[in-house]
């Protein structure tokens, strides 16, 4: 068969000459046109496009992607869009109304997340066997707060950096006691 290797034979060699002359030169040099095509010419730029009927598409407006998501929930109003949860109860009240409005308000108060939930979150520990829940955005008379939290969840409350921490699991009934207060 055909060996294929980089010394293959059958081929005449390829000679160099060592030396050319001026004519010789000049004939394999190829001769410029005198009338230069307009197409070809980009000294000037882009050649223009021919005309085309119906006329050539915009230029396509790039959007930036990616960056900081502006976040317009100073301009949400309570009540507004109703995007509720599928564990959300349709008739509950809007937040911000308590349930009972002729009860002295409380002397703390809980702010809801960017998002509109209320900042009680589950804590698992050891594989779930410890669980903690946390309630976060706080202000006001705290000790007053860790006392009614223990009231309500009757379990005990720590008072941590930015946060108070509940033994157990009490998510959902702390959410309605702050919902009932009107947070």
């Amino acid at each position: 068969g055909l060996r294929r290797g980089f010394a293959r034979k059958g081929r005449p060699p390829h000679y160099v000459p060592a030396a050319l002359s001026l004519d010789e030169v000049a004939a394999s040099v190829p001769q410029r046109r005198a009338v230069a095509d307009p197409s070809r010419d980009w000294s000037q730029g882009p050649p223009p496009l021919p005309p085309r009927p119906g006329g050539y598409p915009l230029p396509a407006v790039r959007r930036p992607r990616g960056g900081a998501v502006p976040r317009l929930g100073a301009a949400w109003v309570p009540g507004e869009g109703g995007s509720h949860s599928p564990f959300d109860d349709p008739g509950t009240p809007i937040p911000g109304v308590p349930l009972e409005p002729d009860k002295p308000a409380v002397p703390w108060k809980v702010l809801r997340t960017h998002n509109g939930n209320l900042p009680v979150y589950a804590k698992l520990a050891y594989g779930g066997l410890e669980a903690t829940t946390l309630v976060r955005h706080f202000f006001g008379d705290v000790e007053h707060m860790r006392k009614e939290l223990a009231r309500v969840c009757e379990s005990p409350v720590r008072v941590r950096s930015g946060k108070f921490e509940v033994k157990g699991l009490h998510t959902w009934k702390i959410k309605e006691w702050l919902t009932s207060l009107g947070m």
